[in-house]
C-alpha cells in the first residue's frame, strides 16, 4: 500500500469513528428526552424563575388533573391544568406603588390558544359563578401597564368564584395586598389557586371544573427574616368575615391541592414557614376588617 493511500484510509477511518460517536451521543440524548415525564417541573421553568427566590410550586400528585402547563405572560406566570381547564397555581410580584387611574377594564375575557382547553367567555354564562381574577386586573395595571392588564383577562387566569367571594372577600384581600403589604415589606409574592374537592362539578357550557375554595399565599423578606401569609376561602364565604377568619398555613393549602411550595428554601425554614399561621409582622390586623366595595 502506498503512503499516500495508506493517509487516506487513516482519514477515512477517523471520520466514520467521529459520526459514530455523534450518532451513539445524539441516540442517548433522545432516549434520555423521551423517558422524561411530560409534568416534570423543570420542563416548565420559566425566563424569570429566578426572580422568585423560593421556587415555583412543584407537583407532588403526578396524575392527569396535576399535569401543568407553564404560561408567562409579561407580569405573571401560571401553573395551568388543561385537564381541569383551570390554573392551578398563578404567582406574582409586587412592590409599592401609587394606586392610582387605571386603564379602563375590559368587559369580555379572552381565549388562552396556548391551552388545550381553550375555555371560552361563554362557557361561564349562567354559571352562577364569576369569572374569578387569580392575577388581580387592578394590581397588575398599577404594576405593570395597559398590555399587561388586558392578559389578566386571559381565562388561564380566571377560576369560577361565587359572587361574594370574588366580589367581597377576595375584593378586600386584593386591596390589602397591594395598599397594605407592600408597604410592610419592600416586595411581596403572591401565589394563589383554586381548591378542588374530589368531583368536582363543572360549570353547565364548558369542561371548566368548579373549585371548593381559593388560597392565596403571600412570601416577603425583610433583612435575612422570611415572613410568610396564607389564605383559603370557600365558595359560600359571606365576604364581610374577617380577613384572619380564613388564615391557614401553607401545611394546609398543600394537603388539599397537591402542590410543594416554596421548594427552593433550606428544607428546616421551608418547614417552620409552612406551619406557621401566626407571624404578626403582616399587620394583619390593620386590614382585617376592610369594608367591602359591593
Amino acid at each position: 500500500m502506498s503512503l499516500w493511500s495508506s493517509r487516506r484510509f487513516n482519514r477515512v477511518t477517523r471520520a466514520l469513528l467521529i459520526v459514530l460517536l455523534l450518532a451513539s451521543a445524539g441516540a442517548h440524548w433522545l432516549l434520555n428526552q423521551a423517558s422524561m415525564p411530560a409534568s416534570n417541573p423543570a420542563s416548565f421553568v420559566p425566563a424569570t424563575a429566578s426572580s422568585l427566590p423560593t421556587g415555583w410550586p412543584v407537583v407532588v400528585q403526578h396524575d392527569a388533573n396535576h399535569a401543568i402547563q407553564f404560561l408567562h405572560n409579561k407580569c405573571y406566570d401560571v401553573g395551568y391544568s388543561n385537564e381541569r381547564a383551570n390554573p392551578l397555581w398563578v404567582a406574582y410580584r409586587l412592590t409599592a406603588q401609587q394606586d392610582g387611574q387605571v386603564d379602563k377594564r375590559q368587559d369580555k375575557f379572552i381565549t388562552d390558544t396556548r391551552t388545550a382547553a381553550k375555555v371560552v367567555h361563554e362557557h361561564y354564562n349562567r354559571s352562577g359563578y364569576d369569572r374569578g381574577h387569580l392575577a388581580p386586573n387592578h394590581a397588575i395595571a398599577v404594576m405593570c401597564d395597559d398590555e399587561a392588564q388586558k392578559e389578566t383577562f386571559l381565562l388561564s387566569n380566571i377560576t369560577p368564584q361565587s359572587k361574594a367571594l370574588n366580589q367581597r372577600w377576595w375584593e378586600r384581600l386584593e386591596r390589602a395586598e397591594l395598599n397594605f403589604f407592600t408597604h410592610t415589606f419592600r416586595e411581596v409574592w403572591v401565589i394563589d389557586g383554586p381548591v378542588f374537592g374530589a368531583n368536582p362539578a363543572l360549570v353547565p357550557n364548558g369542561p371548566v371544573q368548579v373549585p371548593d375554595a381559593c388560597y392565596k399565599i403571600f412570601v416577603a423578606r425583610k433583612g435575612d427574616q422570611w415572613h410568610v401569609l396564607a389564605f383559603m376561602a370557600d365558595q359560600g364565604v359571606k365576604g364581610d368575615e374577617a380577613l384572619s377568619q380564613f388564615r391557614v398555613s401553607i401545611d394546609d393549602i398543600e394537603q388539599r391541592v397537591g402542590l410543594d411550595f416554596l421548594p427552593n428554601l433550606p428544607q428546616d425554614l421551608k418547614k417552620q414557614l409552612k406551619q406557621d399561621r401566626s407571624d404578626a409582622a403582616w399587620n394583619l390586623s390593620d386590614v382585617d376588617h376592610l369594608p367591602t366595595r359591593f
